[in-house]
């Protein structure tokens, strides 16, 4: 009985010892696991990340806007903006590869997902800003009213209203007219040189437009002129899509790097003329 007894607690034993040494080994297992994963884990990539590991950054462009962007007699795009990206891919190490969007399909391009950032004279505002990201401002300008060489009814902003005043479409110049100028008609077109053709067919009375793009024209087509004040100051920015803080913090430091070396001004001179 005695040896009985014996050979049953030794056996409670072994298999007690078993499932002990059993639970230790899963246990030891599963820390292992966890600590593999904790370890394992990356972090989401930003996109800066992401473009510099593939060589380039893709920028959105409406190429009407002399002489910031626009499509040269070779047909390559080319203006103010076009080499500040390109510096700016520079700072960032990578190459900038430009895209080609109607004015008002810029924005969304960005938001959906189709080009890295927009470096294209856009005017930084409120409206705009809850959509997108904008750097600081790289550029200030104002609108100007243009009216047809001969015109002498008009003479400035105040004389607008009850006049039929052409704008490309979703630019500043068209958010003025449309809601800053009581009693003016609004004439919406698709391509920059638009209004201008449609002032000299006399269907239009004047033209809302940003002032450097209406002073290259003006200089290329004498028919039209600058009248009154210049108005409605304004700041462009690089925009990109509103999570992107880690390529909108890069993009701001490439633009102080370029203005800090003095090839911000050697840009500006090329395009604009030193005074």
């Amino acid at each position: 009985m005695k040896a009985v007894l014996g050979r049953t607690l030794s056996g409670r034993t072994a298999m007690l010892a078993l499932l002990v040494c059993a639970a230790a080994i899963l246990l030891a297992l599963g820390v292992a696991a966890c600590g593999g994963d904790e370890q394992g884990a990356e972090e989401p990539q930003g996109l800066l990340a992401e473009i510099q590991e593939r060589g380039y950054i893709t920028n959105g462009v409406n190429p009407e806007f002399a002489p910031f962007e626009f499509v040269d007699e070779s047909g390559d795009i080319v203006g103010f903006d076009i080499d500040l990206a390109n510096e700016l891919g520079k700072q960032l190490g990578v190459e900038v590869r430009t895209q080609d969007f109607a004015f008002d399909g810029l924005i969304p391009a960005l938001a959906g997902r189709k080009v890295d950032m927009v470096f294209s004279a856009l005017t930084i505002t409120p409206e705009r800003a809850k959509s997108v990201a904008f750097s600081d401002p790289y550029f200030e300008a104002t609108l100007c009213v243009v009216v047809a060489a001969d015109e002498t009814e008009i003479t400035g902003p105040d004389d607008l209203p009850g006049k039929k005043v052409g704008v490309q479409i979703g630019t500043t110049g068209d958010i003025v007219a449309t809601e800053q100028m009581e009693g003016v008609e609004v004439a919406r077109f698709q391509q920059l040189a638009a209004p201008f053709l449609e002032l000299q067919k006399g269907g239009v009375d004047a033209v809302i437009i940003d002032t450097p793009y209406a002073e290259l024209y003006i200089a290329k087509n004498p028919g039209f002129k600058i009248v009154g004040d210049k108005f409605n100051t304004e700041e462009y920015g690089v925009c990109v899509h509103l999570e992107d803080e880690d390529l909108l913090a890069a993009i701001n430091d490439g633009l102080a790097e370029i203005k800090a070396s003095g090839k911000y001004d050697e840009i500006l001179a090329k395009w604009f003329g030193s005074e």
